[in-house]
């Protein structure tokens, strides 16, 4: 019937002029469709029949002639139009379902792995002629649009409530559970549609020699190779799920309703280690994103279609509608400020550009964006490995390792995925702009979005400009709206509950915006400059805002962060503000207006004082072990004899690595310390009382470290590696201290410091050692003489002011300080201390010092009896002297 029907299209093609002929040729090629819906659907008819129709059908449609029973030669593919006439007659005959349910049937089954466990150590199957015959069928028949409907009304179209758990794949694996994300592949049609990949294990062998060194060309030509049956299997599966969205209501609704439950049985995929027995293959997971983002193109490329996205996140809320796509749980960008009542479920009709780009980015949530977050550790490891190997080029462990780390990447960093989801990226930053702009009405959505929706722009979009930085290439658009979209939260700090996710605002702001030459630590970044790295000096927002935003996030780190996130969270703030500082007018004026605000202004502060005293003195103590060492190994009998050499050589290779990071935030620290004190206006927040001492500290102690053996002297072989330049530290330390020259309370303030006094001399010898080091100006030297004379007046008068005062009443003291207290302020434990001491502590620790209770600033009582009865001793003192005299 077959080669009946293409014998007669023949034909007529041939017939071009209209006639009795055409007519009955045309009238032939519907009979033979006619016969071939009867042969399918009641064989007993035709006597002479060969075989299953439906089987020699479907052989024909998969291009697997074997299986039908008949020789090749016996079978061609069907035509399109042979096709078209069998299943239009089938919907009149009302037997469509009959007819295409055993071509479902063959087509899902080829699509299928083996169902009996693989053996163990043999590698997974990968896509083949069989899976692209049974998908060009599926796409062939859907070309059809009531076969869509057929489709989507299969058993095994969504997980039935108690579906059977598929076999596992490894007979020593559990088997998963019968709605989960290996049950979605295993069970539904459309999973077995969505999971043909390449399996990273089998792409891995083809770069067996990666840890020898590939050449880059021959690298980038295996990725072509690899990728090329995964791009034209991912563009039939885009061919299958737009067919169904276009097949009428029925169908688009089935095939929403699939993803939403394909995304609710892979919750757990998010997971830093997800439990592979409860959620789907990575494959799987970003062929879905890959086709959801095809699906989005439209709204994707076109701003007038993404402005139809709904301004709420009510579709989020709304369980009954996604299906469990969002779980109750996920945690919302502001908890304090989300109004349970707001999260009603979404009012009226959510068109299809809402849930599609919704769901589209749930998806790459749970695939794209967590593996790339799996790939980046597994980055890691192979450093760690390389760099503690001896032996790189035949280390079987770090081939191992790197041959996983290629053979993902043919699927993860495939081209057309990452240009899709950098469109998605700029579509989303826009999208969250306009929420933005509903927050001041009472049922904004904006603090119920999920945290993961803006961490998930932020990561994917970082991780890409550290590790395959030439996917940000063409992208300046859509990072041109990302950039809006981080200031804006950045500036505003309440609208973002997570100091974890606002120090990755700085993270990214780093890695993207800031073009390579102002980085040390450039790596793989792009060389040459980009479009979107001119943004952080010239957009209006960025000059108005960022600087501000910065600062005021250098000092939440100090209370939000732990010790291990700080220092490089710090480093790269600091290396920004440090562009920004020198990038105009705009910013400085920037830095001074944060400075005026002096509650945020002196929390940085403080954070910068803090981290500059911790990483010089952990650097110097580190500098003189490193020292001894290299000392020890120059004296060949002597290490030789050295019954510790492994565990010192260990500790050395530590030593030399937290030097190194250390040093890179320490030079910062140091650096952005003179370069702010150095304006008139931002030197006014550092004299307050709460801060100057701490000012003063800060540098009497870096100088006691700086200068001397353990300073400028110490000589360690490898310095420039390190990036140890005492001379430089030196001078702008010196340079913050000159900053201060013209005030009175900051000579006082040095007098008084601790340092001071259990280091004397400390200050001329500074002085003297920048002198014989020439590395300041002579007017430079001139200010710094002034402050040495000035402070060592000051100390004289406080000791002479100390005698006289005699005995103190012990109340009368700082409890902290033992100071005679000027401005004293009681705790809500009726402690009593000086109004700066407090304040200083409770900078650094917002508990009570006394107790350990939870402690603000606005508990401070002023303590005006105490302070009545300071002033009446003084008096009465005064009285006294006054008296013998």
């Amino acid at each position: 019937l077959m080669q009946a029907h293409r014998r007669c299209t023949d034909e007529i093609r041939n017939v071009r002029a209209p006639g009795e002929v055409r007519d009955t040729l045309v009238a032939a090629s519907k009979l033979l469709a006619r016969y071939a819906v009867s042969l399918l659907t009641v064989p007993d008819m035709f006597d002479n029949a060969v075989g299953d129709s439906d089987k020699v059908l479907s052989a024909a449609l998969l291009g697997s002639p074997a299986s039908s029973g008949l020789g090749a030669g016996m079978m061609q593919a069907p035509s399109q139009g042979f096709m078209s006439q069998v299943l239009a007659e089938a919907a009149e005959q009302e037997t469509l379902t009959e007819v295409v349910s055993p071509l479902f049937d063959a087509a899902v089954q080829a699509l299928k792995p083996p169902a009996q466990p693989l053996p163990l150590g043999q590698p997974p199957e990968d896509i083949g002629e069989r899976h692209f015959g049974a998908a060009r069928a599926l796409v062939a028949l859907f070309k059809e649009k009531p076969v869509t409907s057929a489709f989507s009304q299969r058993h095994d179209f969504f997980l039935p409530a108690e579906a059977a758990a598929p076999p596992p794949q490894l007979f020593f694996m559990p088997p998963p559970s019968p709605r989960s994300g290996p049950a979605v592949e295993a069970n539904t049609a459309l999973g077995a549609v969505v999971q043909q990949r390449v399996h990273a294990v089998v792409a891995g062998t083809n770069f067996a020699n990666i840890h020898r060194g590939m050449q880059v060309q021959e690298v980038e030509a295996q990725f072509r190779q690899l990728r090329m049956p995964l791009s034209n299997m991912q563009m039939s599966q885009v061919a299958i799920f737009n067919a169904l969205l276009r097949g009428g209501a029925s169908p688009r609704a089935a095939l929403l309703r699939w993803i939403c439950e394909a995304a609710a049985a892979n919750d757990a995929a998010g997971a830093t280690q997800p439990d592979r027995s409860k959620v789907s293959s990575d494959g799987f997971l970003l062929n879905l994103g890959f086709v959801l983002l095809e699906l989005s193109k439209p709204f994707l490329e076109e701003q007038t279609k993404a402005n139809l996205i709904r301004t709420d996140t009510k579709f989020v809320a709304a369980a009954e509608r996604h299906y469990g796509a969002f779980p109750d749980d996920l945690q919302p960008l502001s908890p304090s400020a989300a109004d349970p009542a707001a999260a009603a479920a979404a009012d009226g009709d959510v068109n299809f550009i809402t849930q599609c780009f919704f769901l589209t980015w749930r998806v790459l949530h749970l695939g794209l964006v967590s593996q790339l977050a799996r790939h980046e550790n597994l980055l890691r490891h192979i450093n760690r490995i390389h760099h503690q190997s001896a032996d790189p080029a035949n280390d079987l462990q770090l081939s191992r390792f790197m041959q996983q780390q290629f053979g993902t990447m043919v699927s993860l960093y495939q081209p057309a995925l990452l240009s899709g989801a950098m469109a998605f990226v700029g579509t989303a930053a826009r999208w969250i702009m306009r929420l933005l702009g509903t927050r001041a009405n009472p049922d904004s959505q904006l603090p119920r979005m999920p945290e993961h929706f803006v961490e998930d722009l932020v990561a994917l979009t970082m991780h890409l400009a550290i590790y395959e930085p030439h996917a940000l290439e063409g992208a300046s658009s859509h990072l041109t709206s990302l950039f809006e979209c981080v200031v804006a939260l950045l500036s505003e700090p309440q609208l973002v509950h997570s100091p974890h996710l606002r120090a990755k605002f700085a993270q990214l702001l780093y890695h993207v915006y800031l073009a390579a030459e102002h980085k040390p630590d450039a790596g793989r970044a792009m060389k040459f400059a980009q479009p979107h790295q001119n943004l952080l000096q010239m957009h209006p927002r960025a000059q108005v805002d960022l600087a501000q935003a910065l600062l005021k996030l250098y000092g939440a780190v100090e209370a939000h962060l732990d010790v291990y996130e700080k220092p490089d969270v710090r480093c790269r703030i600091a290396r920004l503000l440090k562009h920004l500082w020198g990038s105009g007018t705009e910013h400085r004026n920037t830095f001074q207006r944060i400075a005026a605000e002096q509650e945020s202004f002196v929390r940085f502060a403080n954070g910068l004082m803090n981290e500059t005293n911790s990483l010089v003195a952990n650097i110097m103590d580190k500098l003189t072990e490193i020292r001894n060492v290299q000392v020890l190994r120059q004296d060949a009998a002597k290490w030789a004899a050295e019954p510790n050499q492994d565990d010192l050589l260990a500790r050395h290779a530590e030593n030399e690595r937290s030097v190194k990071a250390n040093l890179s935030l320490g030079n910062e620290t140091i650096h952005m310390l003179a370069y702010l004190t150095s304006d008139s206006e931002i030197q006014k927040p550092f004299l307050l009382p709460e801060i100057l001492p701490r000012l003063t500290t800060t540098v009497l102690s870096v100088l006691t470290k700086l200068v001397g053996a353990k300073g400028v002297n110490i000589k360690v072989n490898n310095a420039e590696e390190l990036d140890f330049r005492p001379q430089e530290m030196l001078a702008e330390l010196c340079r913050t201290i000159i900053h201060f020259a013209p005030y009175e309370s900051f000579h006082a303030a040095i007098a008084a410091d601790g340092y001071y006094h259990t280091s004397p001399g400390l200050l001329p010898k500074a002085l003297s050692t920048v002198k014989k080091l020439h590395i300041l100006t002579a007017a430079e030297v001139e200010e710094l003489e002034r402050v040495v004379t000035s402070s060592g007046a000051a100390a004289e008068a406080a000791a002479a002011a100390e005698a006289e005062d005699g005995d103190v009443p012990e109340d009368f003291l700082d409890p902290i300080l033992c100071t005679i207290m000027t401005d004293p302020v009681r705790l809500p434990s009726g402690h009593v201390m000086q109004r700066a001491t407090i304040l200083q502590h409770l900078l650094n620790d917002e508990h009570n010092p006394f107790t350990r209770a939870p402690l603000k600033v606005e508990e401070l009582v002023d303590a005006d009896d105490i302070k009545a009865k300071i002033a009446h001793w003084r008096e009465s003192r005064m009285e006294v002297e006054t008296g013998l005299k």
